[in-house]
């Protein structure tokens, strides 16, 4: 989201799995009683103003698992070729 909001950056990935706005900076916490460690999220990270399950990419390429087989980024051969 940051290149998206800071940069003229064009986008070339894969849709983003999480949210833009969300919590983070993960804490952890020693319980007194059962000295079990628990981890929170101290922090909430709010970056636009509407609440979107995913970050789209100005352009979407497309990864199939023969790609992987044979060794090929197809976000690579996209920008090298890209004009």
């Amino acid at each position: 989201m940051d290149f998206r909001l800071n940069t003229q950056a064009i986008l070339i990935v894969k849709p983003t799995g999480g949210e833009s706005n969300h919590f983070g900076e993960g804490k952890i916490l020693r319980l007194p009683k059962t000295k079990l460690l628990i981890q929170y999220s101290s922090k909430y990270f709010k970056y636009i103003d509407e609440d979107v399950d995913v970050v789209f990419p100005d352009i979407e390429v497309d990864s199939r698992y023969e790609d992987y087989l044979n060794a090929v980024d197809p976000i690579y051969e996209f920008v090298k070729n890209y004009k």
